[in-house]
């Protein structure tokens, strides 16, 4: 017991972790950046957030843990390979968030239009009186 897993350099599972935080420094700064991809990200979550808020179901949360899983993947990936992490992600960062950011695209307008018609539906219900005869038209709650 207490022995650590080595790759077949000799390299301790402890001797990687040091690449987790750069890998996820330099993967959200791809995904989070305005001037890059015009806050995609930014928008599709608070999208969701908002759907949740509002509905209150965890289904508007499936894009976010989609997204989130993914990303998770994508650390992982640098976290496990051998090679020079600086390199690796000067070299292929910037595109291996392309699919995080198509979901986060492809997600906004479905998201949007669900959300769009729940708030409407809560402000029609909101203007609508109730029924003669309810419990709530005679003051009861």
């Amino acid at each position: 017991c207490g022995a650590e897993l080595h790759d077949d350099r000799g390299h301790g599972v402890s001797d990687q972790v040091g690449r987790v935080e750069p890998a996820v420094r330099t993967l959200a700064r791809h995904l989070f950046a305005p001037h890059g991809w015009i806050l995609l990200m930014h928008i599709a979550i608070v999208l969701c957030l908002a759907g949740f808020v509002v509905r209150r179901r965890l289904i508007w949360l499936a894009p976010l843990l989609l997204l989130a899983s993914q990303f998770a993947l994508l650390v992982w990936v640098y976290w496990a390979d051998p090679l020079n992490l600086g390199y690796r992600l000067a070299t292929s960062s910037y595109r291996v968030v392309d699919p995080l950011l198509l979901l986060a695209a492809v997600s906004i307008p479905v998201v949007g239009e669900a959300l769009a018609r729940a708030l409407a539906e809560r402000r029609q219900r909101d203007v609508t009186p109730p029924p003669a005869g309810s419990p709530t038209e005679r003051g009861v709650r």
